[in-house]
């Protein structure tokens, strides 16, 4: 994740340069549809609290641990954030326990009812359904949040 530069307009003014939010809390920090992914991000890591003005994207993710090894799906309407927090660990249970981190499948959906149902019908799959699944467009497992940030 890249550092937001200091003339950058979203850089956060602290007295202490090197712990930009050091003892200031959550702040104001501005819309997050004038934000890059990474901006979002970086703005998320500080604690800094992003109003989202852009409509949610519901969508069911598959993470797994290494190339057919432990596998995690879920749904949530902001796939960045969410994937940003199983992989540092910010979700306490299965993710953190069994060290499930890359995201290697995603599918978006309308709305989130058709994506919680989409969720668990992909829950009661076979384990080798799940892996065709994953394999179709991403036959290297090849982690996909570098993409989708």
């Amino acid at each position: 994740i890249q550092r937001i530069p200091p003339q950058h307009p979203y850089h956060l003014k602290s007295p202490n340069p090197r712990r930009p939010c050091e003892g200031r809390g959550p702040v104001p920090f501005g819309r997050a549809d004038s934000l890059s992914a990474r901006e979002y991000l970086v703005a998320w890591t500080f604690g800094v609290a992003v109003v989202s003005m852009q409509p949610r994207q519901p969508c069911v993710y598959m993470l797994a641990s290494r190339r057919n090894g432990t596998l995690y799906i879920g749904v949530t309407s902001n796939l960045a954030e969410r994937t940003w927090q199983h992989r540092n660990d910010m979700v306490e249970g299965f993710t953190k326990r069994h060290q499930v981190h890359n995201l290697v499948w995603y599918e978006l959906c309308e709305t989130m009812e058709l994506a919680i149902l989409r969720e668990k019908a992909i829950k009661r799959w076979k384990r080798e359904w799940k892996i065709r699944e994953i394999e179709k467009t991403n036959t290297y497992w090849r982690d996909l949040f570098p993409d989708i940030v």
